[in-house]
């Protein structure tokens, strides 16, 4: 019986039994209804990848980001038991079995379960066994020792070993068998994890099949319980039995002088297929046990294990205006109980089908996208995934990003669900720290991949935890998977990004210590974007002090009521979604909202503003695509944390009706003023009258502190000496004139400077007298020409 039927039957059994029996004649009370938390009712298949430590009701240090116990950053939990009371960690960087639990559930918390910010997952029941904390196999020399540098005290060495001593590759699934793939040295090697029950006795199982190798191997077992002994070919430490079946001539468990257990493999010239038991119940049930199975026959796909598709059906927007929203209905009902909130998706060649991936760990393919949205069929393709917020297909290749890497999908047998999860890159250094995800996937046009790793937040918001080479990052990785460097540095929480047709890529981030207000960055390779603690290169400023020399440029600032923290970029590069084709979008997951970005060039520096679509999202406005098929955007977001989202997850449609467009589409800042374009005329006589417009203007503080203040631009002696004032600074529209096309207008500003924010309040009417109200919010670095 799996965990959340379990929970089910339970609660309902004792709201039953320990009713009163009724009355003669008296109407039996229902039974309440149970609120089971949807992250204790969902299905996560037979594995699930996070961050988890070892010790039951750790303690969690605010300041250290510190969690005490055995903490495994790239931690696999592979399932043994339906309701997981029984089952295994494995050390994606480090390839080692690192516990094994039995008796009760691992406590599931942290910000995807129950939304806690800090601690994460944890052991519910002390392990059974475990290795140290180092490598799982020896290097060619037969040392164990870690090779990674110390350098975040009092954590873990993040990040995986080097490839040329072992590296995770991926796993097979094969039904409810997993199947590890990964190197030691130039050996590779299948392995499975498996639970055995035999006589009433408990015997965990790791079958191996190693390739031929030329030297001897040593694979570190188990740390011993105080002295070894062996006896019958069975060592045994304290309550620990470990024995291996099938193993090959010369190979030998032993006690090696740091006291742990070693099983030690000789060369060899043909493959081995041989297990290791391990158990604290009865030896006799050690020579029952099956003989060991060749892995390889299982690495070619198995048998469907979510056959069921879920249909739903879209809503179309029934809207008269430009821009309307249609809702692609999310499989929210699924008898996996699967939580769906979008963390990415992308669109198959055809543009008929697209994948999905949420951030409870799933992968969803979805089809039948046409022009109705009358029958869309959902299929759950992939499931156990590390919180994954971005997704990209290349060539109709699913590829995600995590926290633990980017995964690239096999399906091997063509049956609609992933048979292979490669692990095509994760190389960047890891912590467990609670807030610092890996944000996005793109692709530059010579197939690159970008996402954005964010700063380990500490809980509340303000500071960091320790930092690692990779933290704060915009990581770009090759085309096939193979290096990984860093491309910008300097960023928060940049929840979004984008890499444009011609390979500019752009970022947002989220407002928090150094990031005064949400910026949407224009990058450059190697750049410094404002977060001082992850800049990785050398400044003025320090973690305290703020040289103002040094304060990020971007594109522009949004106000917090604008977006208080960012989605993506997303260019349209459609000639069916009106008159924006070769322009740039932002989305808001804070906000919920979409904007047509307005930029310049002046100087050599980019600048700009942006106008808000009057659209309302089924959720947050997070990852944008545009369709290949019908030429449309579409948005998907999820509600997390500081979004304004209705909904828990949704997936939408911004579809053009073909009718006329009237919004700002550019702008420009002179010496003079502002010109303002739109994208049709407008009526003149309105346009004409100063009194229809309101302009201020407003400077940030860059500091470690938590976001800033609106304060005046005017300099301390321009404030008759005192400290530099808090408000808005308001500009005079001299005068307001117009194009004789009649789609820009020239607001005349005597006193217009360089400013972090400037906000455009215009109240005008169209050709045909109805109102045309909009705002712009724009930054301003340097002034053009007259």
């Amino acid at each position: 019986m799996n965990r959340s039927v379990f929970i089910a039957f339970f609660c309902f059994a004792g709201a039953l039994f320990a009713a009163d029996p009724p009355k003669p004649n008296e109407k039996p009370e229902k039974p309440k209804k149970q609120n089971i938390p949807r992250y204790l009712q969902m299905d996560y298949g037979p594995f699930l990848s996070l961050s988890i430590t070892d010790t039951p009701k750790a303690k969690y240090d605010n300041n250290t980001g510190f969690i005490a116990g055995d903490v495994v950053p790239r931690g696999l939990l592979i399932k043994l038991s339906d309701d997981w009371s029984t089952g295994l960690v494995f050390d994606m960087d480090l390839c080692r079995l690192a516990y094994a639990w039995t008796g009760a559930p691992p406590n599931w918390r942290g910000i995807i379960f129950d939304g806690e910010h800090g601690l994460g997952a944890q052991l519910g029941a002390p392990p059974i066994f475990k290795t140290p904390y180092a490598p799982g196999w020896a290097d060619s020399t037969g040392s164990f020792k870690d090779p990674r540098p110390d350098i975040i005290k009092p954590l873990a060495p993040p990040g995986p070993l080097p490839r040329s001593w072992a590296k995770y590759k991926g796993l097979y699934r094969h039904a409810d068998q997993i199947i590890l793939s990964y190197t030691v040295g130039p050996t590779p090697i299948l392995e499975m994890p498996a639970l055995e029950t035999i006589d009433a006795s408990k015997i965990f199982s790791r079958t191996f099949h190693i390739s031929p190798s030329s030297t001897q191997m040593s694979l570190s077992v188990a740390q011993s319980k105080g002295d070894a002994s062996v006896q019958n070919k069975i060592l045994t430490t304290g309550d620990l039995h470990i024995a291996a079946a099938g193993a090959p001539p010369g190979s030998k468990l032993e006690l090696n002088p740091d006291n742990n257990i070693i099983f030690r493999i000789p060369p060899h010239t043909t493959p081995l297929i041989f297990k290791l038991l391990l158990s604290t119940s009865s030896l006799d049930s050690f020579a029952s046990s099956p003989k060991p199975i060749d892995l390889s026959t299982l690495t070619h796909g198995g048998p469907a294990q979510y056959p069921q598709t879920i249909t739903t059906k879209g809503i179309l927007s029934t809207s008269k205006e430009p821009y309307v929203v249609d809702n692609l209905t999310l499989p929210t009902e699924n008898p996996w109980h699967s939580w769906i909130r979008p963390g990415g998706f992308d669109f198959f060649a055809d543009g008929t089908r697209a994948a999905l991936c949420t951030w409870s760990g799933d992968v969803w393919i979805v089809s039948g996208i046409d022009d109705t949205l009358q029958k869309l069929t959902w299929k759950r393709f992939a499931t156990g995934l590390h919180q994954p917020l971005g997704l990209k297909i290349v060539n109709d290749i699913i590829y995600t990003v995590g926290h633990d890497q980017i995964t690239r999908f096999h399906d091997l047998n063509n049956d609609g669900e992933a048979d292979f999860y490669e692990n095509f890159n994760n190389d960047w250094e890891l912590t467990s720290a609670f807030h610092a995800f890996c944000f996005d996937l793109q692709t530059d046009p010579d197939g690159n991949f970008f996402f954005a790793f964010g700063s380990p937040v500490r809980a509340g918001g303000p500071g960091f935890h320790n930092i690692t080479t990779h933290h704060g990052s915009i990581l770009k990785i090759s085309k096939d998977g193979s290096k990984l460097e860093r491309y910008a540095t300097g960023f928060r929480a940049p929840n979004g990004m984008c890499v444009s047709p011609t390979g500019q890529v752009t970022i947002g981030d989220n407002e928090g210590s150094w990031v005064p207000k949400v910026p949407l960055h224009w990058i450059k390779p190697g750049s410094f974007n404002g977060v001082v603690t992850s800049a990785h290169m050398p400044l003025k400023s320090t973690d305290v002090k703020a040289d103002i020399s040094e304060m990020p440029k971007p594109l522009c600032w949004f106000p917090k009521n604008y977006d208080n923290s960012n989605g993506d970029q997303v260019w349209v590069t459609s000639d069916n979604w009106g008159p924006f084709k070769g322009d740039m979008l932002h989305l808001s997951y804070g906000t919920s909202s979409l904007f047509k970005v307005m930029m310049e060039e002046v100087n050599g520096q980019m600048q700009g503003g942006v106008v808000k679509f009057p659209l309302k999202f089924t959720s947050s406005a997070m990852r944008g695509r545009f369709n290949p098929r019908d030429g449309q955007l579409y948005i998907a977001g999820l509600s997390g944390w500081q979004s304004n989202a209705s909904k828990d997850g949704g997936l939408d449609r911004v579809r053009y009706t073909n009718k006329p467009v009237l919004m700002p589409t550019s702008l420009r800042a002179t010496a003079a003023g502002i010109q303002i374009t739109f994208t049709n005329p407008i009526d003149s006589k309105s346009a004409s009258d100063p009194d229809n417009y309101s302009v201020e203007i407003w400077n940030y503080k860059w500091t470690s502190t938590y976001g800033s203040g609106d304060y005046s631009t005017m300099s301390e002696s321009e404030s008759t000496g005192k400290k530099k004032a808090e408000g808005h600074d308001p500009l005079p529209v001299k005068s307001a004139s117009i194009s004789a096309d009649g789609k820009s207008i020239f607001l005349q500003l005597p006193d217009i400077k360089p400013c972090n924010q400037m906000h455009i309040l215009i109240k005008l009417k169209t050709p045909d007298g109805k109102p045309l109200n909009t705002e712009i919010y724009n930054t301003i670095h340097n002034l053009g020409p007259p």
